[in-house]
């Protein structure tokens, strides 16, 4: 068998060095293949546009987003594999519906588990562009109670410290009762703010709330627009499919985050939870800044904490 297998190599070694535009074309083939599976699998390369995450993460700054930690997410689609998407891209014609989902959701098993205080890039939540990315702290996990008091944080009874490089705004006669500083849910029941928030549960698979008015505010654009279930409110009563249904076990993980510049930002504050699904890895490093032509040396190969 050895000899066999060195008579066999030495026919290959000895057809490639004939041919060596066939041995070019294998290795330029090898290369692109090996790019791709970086990119997905690895690390990716993304700019930060805005001020959101300041004074952690500048405009300009260009950060490394580690994919292995949390396990790789297996692309949903052609078109969320570089360089092949390309193909894809150039055969779409106005009907084409680039965001829809070709294969089911699938992560590998990563090093580690979504933490509190992580800094993570995810595809925006209840919109149909995939292509839309986010990056937010990691503030609550799926199961965490949240409350904000004052603009200080407290997580299952926990006060926790802002972030160093945090930033807060001076917000001058600032009113809790007034309609327009309200945020997600928006109603009138909770009337939450920013710096007054809660307390809410995130959502967690397994986890079963019951469904009256209280519940269904707080979680109907999760349950509709995530989990994607026909939920209906008929006076006091909510049907799924038109079967009458009490309770809600939800489907899926989720996560809230929040920016660091937590005056400026828009987060989970303004639009909900993030589903476990979306999570594309953890910004990990600033490999360099450059902001209007201006390189900032000091933000060069600096860790995200």
């Amino acid at each position: 068998m050895k000899i066999y297998s060195a008579f066999r190599y030495n026919r290959i070694s000895k057809y490639l060095k004939k041919h060596k535009w066939f041995a070019n074309t294998i290795a330029i083939i090898g290369v692109f293949l090996l790019t791709i599976l970086f990119r997905v699998c690895v690390l990716e390369l993304f700019a930060i546009p805005s001020e959101s995450m300041e004074d952690t993460l500048l405009s300009g700054d260009k950060i490394i987003v580690n994919k292995l930690v949390y396990g790789p997410r297996m692309p949903a689609s052609p078109y969320e594999i570089p360089w092949i998407n390309l193909i894809w891209y150039l055969k779409a014609d106005d009907s084409t519906n680039i965001d829809s989902l070709y294969w089911n959701y699938h992560r590998l098993k990563g090093f580690s588990k979504i933490k509190q205080d992580d800094v993570i890039v995810f595809n925006a939540p209840f919109t149909n562009n995939r292509n839309n990315f986010l990056i937010k702290r990691c503030v609550a996990l799926p199961g965490d109670t949240l409350i904000i008091k004052d603009g200080l944080v407290n997580i299952n009874g926990q006060s926790q410290p802002p972030p160093t490089m945090s930033k807060h705004s001076f917000r001058k006669n600032v009113s809790d009762n007034n309609e327009e500083n309200w945020v997600y849910p928006k109603n009138s029941a909770f009337q939450w703010t920013l710096d007054n928030y809660g307390p809410l549960v995130i959502p967690k698979k397994g986890m079963a709330i019951p469904l009256d008015r209280y519940h269904y505010s707080l979680y109907e654009r999760t349950i509709k627009e995530t989990e994607h279930q026909e939920i209906e409110q008929k006076g006091a009563q909510y049907f799924i499919k038109d079967s009458l249904v009490t309770r809600y076990t939800f489907q899926h993980n989720y996560l809230f985050v929040m920016g660091d510049n937590r005056h400026n930002t828009s987060d989970s504050r303004d639009w909900g939870f993030v589903p476990e699904e979306n999570i594309v890895g953890k910004a990990s490093l600033i490999l360099f800044s450059n902001n209007h032509g201006k390189f900032r040396w000091n933000r060069l190969l600096k860790k995200i904490k």
